[in-house]
């Protein structure tokens, strides 16, 4: 438990220290390249995408896989690999759930290096055949990191839900 507190004190530290150096430089000195935060809007739908397909293997190479993964929601770690999130997906697929995400306000900034944030506004909906099961809606933040190959990887992320998200419903198969 003190360990996971001290990587998660350390995590924030270093997220802070990205956002204050980010807001010291001057507007210049910060990287834009519309072609690249073109290419992380495009990654944002596609990841959004995929984790509606309920494809867990694609799902599960959105997510960097040498450790430095880890994925928060409102201050608590939720994931700390690709397998917890695939996991978690297969068993929400299990339940007869499929996921349907919405974003809006979409902001990129490129911190060089193939490092770039992403925040977007986003709305959750767990539908199933009977209709809607829950929603959540908040603030999702990643930090992304382009592979030799071009692509994007999720190196953390944090989704902000008011109130927290809600208790995922356990469903039993074949009962309500």
């Amino acid at each position: 438990m003190q360990q996971n507190i001290l990587c998660w004190k350390s995590i924030l530290f270093l997220q802070a220290v990205a956002v204050v150096t980010l807001a010291a430089l001057p507007a210049s000195a910060q990287v834009t390249d519309p072609t690249i935060e073109e290419d992380i809007r495009r990654y944002l739908a596609s990841y959004l995408d995929i984790l509606e397909s309920g494809d867990i293997e694609r799902v599960r190479r959105q997510y960097v896989d040498d450790g430095r993964f880890s994925w928060f929601t409102d201050g608590k770690r939720l994931y700390s690999s690709p397998d917890d999130v695939a996991r978690s997906l297969a068993e929400i697929r299990r339940t007869g759930v499929r996921l349907a995400t919405e974003t809006k306000d979409i902001e990129v900034i490129l911190l060089g290096g193939g490092i770039a944030t992403l925040r977007a506004r986003f709305a959750t909906r767990a539908l199933a055949a009977e209709g809607e099961r829950f929603a959540f809606a908040g603030i999702i933040t990643m930090i992304l990191e382009r592979q030799p190959s071009g692509t994007w990887q999720v190196v953390q992320g944090h989704a902000s839900t008011p109130g927290g998200p809600p208790e995922r419903p356990t469903v039993v198969s074949g009962q309500e």
